[in-house]
């Protein structure tokens, strides 16, 4: 195994002086087989690349529990590393791999190691989608050994003998530590036996002086197995169900407070648990996760850094900010949710942290998009299912951006940082403040609501009331103030329209609502006129008759009130809660006819068929209600040469 799983984050004293003297020891072997000092420096250099990319690959590993590679690229049929795996399987077997090399291979993805610079490997930075570069220079990985191998190699000829060399060392028969696989853990004292959470994962649990005992995965999230509940003699059991075969019964260890309740939660959350067999016939004990922020949430991300999940799709990811390691919130294509980090005082104060949800847009949508009205074009195109005449994206008088050229500005970077980064993030929750708001005064600027009226800015944070009785001037003032935007590279700001509409269109594309439940009637997931619905949230409060109060959770929202944000878990598509209904939101979306603000969205006191979540409404420039609030963006600066 090259790559031993460690902690340190960066090359320590021990490991750099450890590298050195084991390239010394090959340099000198390689001195004495092959005589071109050409040869050797080439070898050499590539020796040095692994060596740095390892190491950077294991504290990766570490904090995040998956490897930095690309699973979009098909490595399956590959000429190299068939003739590589053709020869592991042979007698004398001259290839590189050695006996742990048997899993399959990936690119690994550059741009998600840090301050590394290479000899090699330059080919990865000019792919294009996910074609292989003709010359195949880039590094790829064994999923199983994490070994790092140079996939064009580095062709030394000694004398009339050639031979290739693509790794740092050979025939590696040392096992690496699994820990995770597919970013579901494996407990503390299991070890991973094979497969993946899609594919049949094992793991035993060690038992000293004894037979290992094997536990398998149960996948719910893509609906392999799920739990079903029946009562035999007036008693609740719990099943593990295939279809429609009921498999076994599941045995809860009491002693432990395991229940059907944190197990159902559970599986929700990481897309399933781990089973084996009971000693009863036909049972089954199970080993499930709990459910807990500090253990859910990965490591802050010191620098900005780019995300792959288990199905290869990419986001960035903000300096700042973290990435859960549950399957529902850290798939790209079901909401990512990334959170921001806190420290111990902010948390007293009522910060949690803010969540943003990443919105993808494909890339085949702006594939052929190169100016800035080629891209917007695009985009409409994409989203005209979602799109009302007479509105759209220009600057009026009273929107919160004192000049034309400033909005088109903002507006501009807000469509070249989709076309370079494939998507932007838009506020968890409504926007929110710890303490609710009255009516106050109509000229209040944002500093003054923010600061001096001590309201703060704008929170994305579950359990807030939402930040309404502000103009759309004032909720654009808000959105830019957020205290982590300290640089030009990100911007806050509402919404624009071709964002919401975009954000409409993720919903459909993922299956997570249909057309009709975001354009027809959006009543079964928003905070409407007579919904009822379950409250799921322990904090959360209601509206009514101008006071706010508690409304207890496990019980229904029977009356047409305001919300907190988040109360409820019904009213969410993709990780976002109350796109539709429980209040309406600003934009900087225009109504064309009445030089006048667009908000979106529907609220509490209307109907979801009336108002559903794609809808256009224009309001008065002053307008200020408890019911109009706003949600906030986050798009990274694009770069100059793209702007």
């Amino acid at each position: 195994m090259k790559n031993i799983i460690k902690n340190e984050r960066g090359v320590t004293l021990i490991s750099l002086a450890v590298a050195i003297i084991v390239l010394g020891i090959i340099t000198t072997l390689l001195l004495y087989n092959v005589k071109d000092t050409k040869d050797i420096e080439r070898v050499s250099n590539m020796y040095i690349d692994i060596d740095g990319i390892s190491d950077r690959i294991s504290n990766y590993y570490s904090r995040y529990g998956a490897l930095p590679v690309r699973r979009d690229i098909d490595l399956s049929s590959d000429s190299t590393i068939s003739s590589w795996v053709s020869e592991l399987e042979s007698s004398n077997n001259e290839g590189p791999l050695g006996a742990n090399d048997t899993g399959d291979f990936y690119v690994i993805d550059m741009n998600a190691l840090e301050n590394l610079s290479l000899n090699y490997g330059s080919g990865y930075a000019k792919m294009k989608g996910t074609t292989l570069p003709e010359d195949k220079d880039v590094y790829v990985i064994n999923e199983n050994s994490h070994n790092i191998f140079y996939l064009q190699g580095i062709r030394v000829n000694n004398n009339g003998t050639v031979k290739m060399y693509y790794t740092n060392l050979e025939k590696d028969v040392e096992t690496v530590s699994t820990r995770y696989v597919d970013q579901i853990k494996i407990p503390d004292g299991f070890v991973f036996k094979s497969g993946d959470t899609r594919n049949n994962l094992k793991i035993e649990k060690v038992v000293a002086g004894g037979t290992n005992i094997e536990y398998t995965w149960a996948n719910t999230a893509d609906n392999i197995y799920t739990m079903t509940k029946t009562e035999e003699e007036n008693v609740e059991n719990y099943y593990l169900k295939t279809g429609e075969t009921f498999n076994s019964k599941i045995i809860f260890d009491t002693t432990n407070g395991q229940n059907a309740e944190d197990l159902i939660t559970s599986a929700k959350e990481f897309g399933g648990f781990y089973y084996t067999n009971g000693s009863a016939a036909n049972t089954i004990n199970v080993y499930y996760f709990s459910v807990t922020e500090d253990d859910n949430w990965g490591l802050t991300y010191e620098k900005e850094g780019i995300y792959t999940d288990k199905n290869g799709d990419t986001a960035y990811i903000p300096a700042g900010f973290k990435i859960s390691k549950l399957s529902s919130l850290n798939t790209i294509n079901k909401g990512l949710v990334i959170k921001k980090d806190v420290k111990a005082e902010q948390i007293a104060a009522g910060d949690t942290g803010d969540e943003y949800v990443w919105i993808d847009v494909p890339d085949d949508v702006l594939k052929n998009a190169r100016t800035l009205e080629e891209i917007e074009n695009a985009l409409k195109e994409y989203t005209k299912d979602y799109r009302e005449e007479g509105y759209d994206d220009e600057w009026y008088d009273g929107c919160g951006i004192l000049y034309k050229q400033d909005y088109n500005e903002l507006k501009n970077k807000m469509l070249q940082s989709i076309k370079q980064n494939g998507g932007f993030y838009i506020g968890r929750y409504e926007a929110g403040t710890n303490t609710s708001r009255d009516s106050g005064d109509v000229n209040e600027d944002a500093y003054t609501i923010s600061v001096t009226n001590g309201y703060g800015n704008p929170l994305s944070q579950k359990d807030k009331y939402p930040y309404g009785y502000v103009t759309v001037s004032q909720a654009q003032g808000l959105s830019r103030m957020l205290s982590y935007v300290t640089t030009n590279q990100y911007n806050t700001s509402l919404l624009f329209g071709i964002q919401w509409d975009l954000v409409c269109k993720f919903i459909e594309e993922s299956n997570n609502k249909t057309k009709e439940q975001i354009i027809i009637n959006s009543s079964s997931w928003g905070n409407y006129k007579q919904t009822i619905f379950g409250i799921t949230s322990d904090n959360a409060k209601k509206l009514s008759d101008g006071t706010w109060s508690n409304i207890t959770k496990g019980t229904n929202k029977n009356e047409d009130v305001l919300l907190t944000t988040g109360a409820s878990d019904i009213n969410t598509a993709l990780n976002l809660y109350d796109f539709a209904g429980n209040t309406y939101e600003w934009t900087l979306e225009k109504m064309i006819s009445r030089e006048a603000p667009t908000d979106r969205g529907g609220y509490f006191n209307v109907t979801g068929t009336t108002s559903s979540v794609y809808r256009s409404k224009n309001a008065a420039k002053g307008s200020k209600y408890a019911y109009l609030a706003f949600r906030v963006t986050l798009f990274k600066t694009p770069t100059e040469t793209q702007q």
